[in-house]
């Protein structure tokens, strides 16, 4: 699954799910594959991620507790 022709520069991918379960599983597979994984289980959380770091791509849950995706 490994690209090798991706850049050196590591990509920033953010997990948003409030299962734990799910995004520990995907924050995990992602790791193992080089990305960096920032994640969060509350859907209102995730501008404040996006203001402190550069995120490349976003994986999200597309029903949170009091935030719909």
């Amino acid at each position: 699954m490994k690209n090798e022709n991706r850049s050196s520069r590591p990509y920033h991918i953010l997990v948003v799910d409030d299962e734990q379960a799910l995004r520990d599983l995907l924050t995990e597979l992602l790791l193992s594959e080089g990305y960096r994984v920032p994640a969060t289980a509350k859907g209102a959380s995730a501008p404040d991620v996006l203001w402190q770091q550069t995120i490349d791509l976003a994986a999200l849950d597309l029903k949170l507790a009091g935030l719909d995706g």
